[in-house]
């Protein structure tokens, strides 16, 4: 049995001896003459538990990491400690941490791309075994999930240069690099207007008269289904009249746009209708309204699973439709209760 007494002496001489590497040597040293092998067991513990506490202290504090990141320091010390991985490894990990020796490569965030999480991860870092068994929980975890906070978000911030999470221009900063966190089960992209704006249906309405066919919930107005009687509709006219059409619908759904932006998609639907190549423009245009009204420099949409990433940091480059997938645009409120205006869009990452 371990003497309690005699424990919580040591307990007390090293919690004073903090930071006094030689007065806890000799404490060590003391221990070591001890003939309980639990006693020596239970005190080594502790010393381990308190140095990893310490050098987690000590990162949190020299990195100046903000509000947001203050409530993760917590879960991230709970996490290690109970880690099955070496002492050695852990205090490597904390050490390139604290010093960025080895920091996520953001160089690749400045363009349209994807892969796998590790791609942006140092050999170095990857070949950390405490790394290797944490770093998916640290993405996908609830611990360091909470509300507004995505998957993804306190990794990137940990791992990345000059790291933080932040309000304003998008989630994450990496050394003066922004990014917007989206999960891959459909990121919803507002379209630059106000989250109050409501003329779906009744738009719906207008084209229905319009065009003389019944647009309602049983049939809605999607321009990508072949199916669809807008489709049907629409496909009896030429592409002119077609995209007069949707130029004056797209000035409705969409009265913040520009006119060069209302002719491109309307040009782009009228010529792909009742395909899904019609979303293509209209996906990049939301994109690009919701970085400039938001003022990230990029979007990443990480997988469910934490082990891909689909990148987008220049919506209106072809590129960006490699890496993710626009869904249908919302031209259909009916009973959708989302707090986002109509005519956003969901994007999930390329399969």
């Amino acid at each position: 049995m371990i003497d309690f007494t005699t424990f919580s002496t040591y307990e007390r001489q090293l919690h004073e001896a903090a930071g006094d590497p030689k007065r806890i040597e000799t404490i060590i040293d003391t221990i070591r003459s001890s003939e309980n092998p639990q006693l020596i067991s239970a005190i080594e513990g502790l010393i381990r538990e308190k140095e990893l506490s310490q050098r987690i202290d000590a990162i949190w504090e020299e990195r100046g990491f903000g509000t947001r990141m203050a409530k993760y320091k917590e879960p991230f010390k709970s996490l290690i400690l109970s880690s099955k991985t070496s002492l050695k490894s852990k205090i490597e990990l904390l050490f390139n941490l604290r010093k960025q020796s080895q920091t996520l490569d953001a160089t690749k965030l400045k363009t349209n791309t994807s892969g796998e999480i590790l791609d942006l991860v140092p050999q170095k870092l990857k070949n950390n075994e405490t790394f290797d068994q944490t770093y998916k929980r640290m993405i996908t975890g609830d611990s360091f999930r909470g509300k507004g906070i995505g998957p993804g978000e306190f990794f990137l911030a940990l791992f990345g240069k000059n790291g933080d999470i932040i309000d304003g221009k998008g989630d994450v900063v990496l050394d003066g690099f922004y990014v917007e966190v989206k999960g891959s089960g459909g990121g919803s992209i507002k379209p630059g207007t106000e989250n109050r704006h409501r003329v779906a249906d009744q738009l719906r309405a207008e084209m229905a008269k319009l065009l003389k066919v019944d647009l309602d919930r049983s049939n809605k107005l999607h321009v990508h289904n072949t199916k669809s009687n807008f489709v049907t509709a629409m496909k009896k006219k030429s592409v002119k009249e077609r995209t007069t059409i949707l130029q004056d619908y797209l000035k409705k759904m969409y009265p913040v746009w520009k006119s060069n932006e209302i002719d491109a998609v309307a040009k782009d639907i009228a010529n792909n209708i009742g395909t899904k190549d019609a979303l293509k423009v209209i996906g990049q245009t939301i994109l690009k309204k919701y970085q400039d009204k938001d003022k990230f420099d990029s979007i990443m949409f990480i997988s469910s699973d934490g082990s891909k990433f689909s990148n987008v940091s220049d919506p209106t480059a072809s590129s960006m439709l490699n890496v993710v997938e626009p869904k249908p645009p919302l031209f259909n409120r009916d009973g959708d209760t989302q707090a986002l205006p109509d005519g956003y869009i969901n994007i999930v990452i390329k399969k």
